[in-house]
């Protein structure tokens, strides 16, 4: 059965679960738009997928607007998962990464 490819723009590829979401779809056939600030994930995590023709990584945080926004006129299905992880960063970061961030992926991908 034929499935056509798609772009997938993912947030917060850094991590565990986003770089090995992004190397399964790219083994589908599938292009990946990445997108990370690198403040709790690792580009080693990514590092084997930087050479992939379909693999574009973007060191940007969710909050540009502008950047979020090329990415997504770009994508066919944005999965989101950056957002601040551990205590002392939830304390932090809470309202910027996770609820302004998530209010500008929301608003690139309408």
């Amino acid at each position: 059965m034929y499935l056509p490819t798609k772009t997938f723009l993912i947030t917060g590829v850094a991590s565990f679960i986003g770089s090995h979401l992004s190397e399964y779809l790219l083994d589908h056939g599938n292009r990946v738009l990445a997108i990370d600030n690198l403040s709790t994930g690792s580009l080693s995590n990514t590092s084997h997928l930087l050479s992939h023709s379909n693999f574009q990584f973007i060191r940007a945080d969710i909050t540009d607007g502008i950047v979020l926004d090329r990415l997504a006129s770009e994508a066919t299905i944005i999965v989101h998962l950056a957002a601040a992880v551990g205590v002392q960063l939830i304390v932090e970061r809470l309202i910027q990464t996770n609820i302004a961030g998530t209010e500008v992926v929301l608003e690139a991908a309408l």
